[in-house]
């Protein structure tokens, strides 16, 4: 899978170690990462491609933390529902079901 790896604010070192980080399991890390980032975000695409690869993992506990992010919270409910279908299409059932229950929230918003 190719990942956007680079930014336009020149982000690339930090985002290749966040896919890193989530290829690791590693929440900690993550959480780091995204902290440091935190005003500006991380930007919708690389955004999308780490949930996606987080899913793709089956890293429940790095898609959870992604998903309350500033960034996770202006992804339209579609956008969750399209990503919670391709994971369910691959069998990661607790991500789909997260992902489907996160896109009702925001419906309901």
């Amino acid at each position: 899978m190719k990942l956007l790896l680079e930014s336009s604010d020149g982000f690339e070192a930090d985002i290749s170690t966040l896919l890193f980080a989530i290829k690791q399991g590693n929440a900690d890390i993550v959480q780091l990462l995204l902290e440091h980032r935190n005003e500006q975000g991380v930007g919708r695409e690389i955004f999308l491609d780490a949930l996606l690869y987080g899913a793709r993992l089956r890293r429940l506990n790095i898609v959870r933390l992604l998903l309350g992010q500033p960034d996770g919270a202006y992804i339209e409910p579609s956008i969750h529902a399209e990503y919670a279908a391709r994971t369910a299409s691959r069998e990661h059932d607790e991500i789909s079901d997260l992902l489907l229950h996160r896109s009702l929230e925001l419906d309901i918003d």
